[in-house]
This record gives C-alpha cells, sequence and structure tokens, in this order.
C-alpha cells in the first residue's frame, strides 16, 4: 500500500506507516495516480499534466508517422479525434493554473502548426479557418457545464457538500464522491 502526503510535511522522507494489527504498511510517495489523474505529494493540492501530455505526443506522433497520403482536414479530425482527449481528460474538475493552462495551449498548437507546416504566428488565421477553439476556451467551456450540472442535482449531500466546499478542492472532491458513490451503488 502507498499513501500520499498533502501539507505542511510533504517532503519528509523515509516515513512509514504501520496500520493496525494485521501489519500493514503504507509507503509514501511523491505521485499518486488515482483516475487517470497523477495527485502530487505537495503543499497544497496539486495534479501533474506531464503524463497526458506525453500520451497526447505519443498518440499524434504514431498518427503523424503513418499519415503520409491524408489530407490537412483528416489529419486535423484525427488529431481532434484520438490526440485532443488526453489534454482534455479530468479538465472539468481541476483548478487550471495558467502555467498549466499554457502548457496545454502549447502542445496543441505546436501540433497543428507541425500539421499545417506553418508557424506560432499564423495559428489565429487555422483556428478561424477550421473553426477550432484553443484548449483554454475548451477547457473553460467543460468546467462551466460540469458545474451547472452539479447544481442542478437534486440530491441533499451533494448539494450541501458544493455549498460548504469552495476552491479546485471542491471539484476534484465532488468528481471522487459521485464516482465512489456510483461505485457503492453498482456493488449492492
Amino acid at each position: 500500500m502507498s499513501g500520499l502526503r498533502i501539507g505542511k510535511k510533504f517532503n519528509e522522507s523515509g516515513c512509514t506507516l504501520h496500520v493496525g494489527g494485521r501489519g500493514f504498511v503504507i509507503h509514501f510517495v511523491t505521485q499518486l495516480k488515482y483516475l487517470g489523474l497523477y495527485i502530487m505529494s505537495a503543499k497544497s493540492f496539486k495534479i501533474s499534466f506531464h503524463h497526458l501530455r506525453a500520451r497526447f505526443y505519443q498518440c499524434f506522433n504514431s498518427i503523424y508517422v503513418k499519415s503520409h497520403n491524408f489530407t490537412e482536414p483528416v489529419l486535423l479530425h484525427l488529431v481532434n479525434t484520438y490526440c485532443k482527449p488526453y489534454l482534455l481528460y479530468g479538465a472539468e474538475v481541476v483548478n487550471w493554473t495558467s502555467c498549466e493552462l499554457s502548457r496545454m495551449n502549447y502542445a496543441y498548437n505546436s501540433v497543428l502548426c507541425r500539421l499545417y507546416k506553418i508557424s506560432f504566428n499564423s495559428l489565429d488565421v487555422i483556428y478561424a479557418f477550421s473553426n477550432l477553439r484553443s484548449i483554454k476556451s475548451e477547457i473553460e467551456s467543460r468546467t462551466r457545464t460540469f458545474l451547472n450540472r452539479c447544481e442542478r442535482i437534486d440530491n441533499a449531500i451533494v448539494y450541501t457538500s458544493h455549498v460548504f466546499s469552495v476552491g479546485h478542492v471542491t471539484r476534484v472532491f465532488l468528481c471522487v464522491f459521485y464516482f465512489l458513490c456510483f461505485y457503492l451503488l453498482s456493488c449492492i
């Protein structure tokens, strides 16, 4: 078993926790994968998106290598269908920093530049021509939709947890809470 520290003592090394009389030992780690997202050990709640960006680039490269006969619209459709979901996975429940948003935008923009064989200066034309939205606007739209759906849920427990919690931890908490509720209901 492994555990993760978040808070003032997040970087204490060599810590183990012995639980109960059964001899369980919990070793503390620097990152923990949960539902496809990597939660980092830090002073405050933090998620690493490095793995998602790496998967995005891997997916794009596997498509791009085999696509010398495809046209740009076909490649764009393949990128948006198979690669872009890696950048947008879990975007609704995360409080994005401007640094992380710009990294995600850079990943998508660099793929567009490679796809159309243009420089970053010409991307506005591509966005207008292909009716695309930037990753930032895509994430903002998904977050708004998620929070609106949470507010419309007719459940007293979810409502009180949503009202009395604030910030990015709320979204992650709600996502984990919904997952656990659905899991427990499916086990009954």
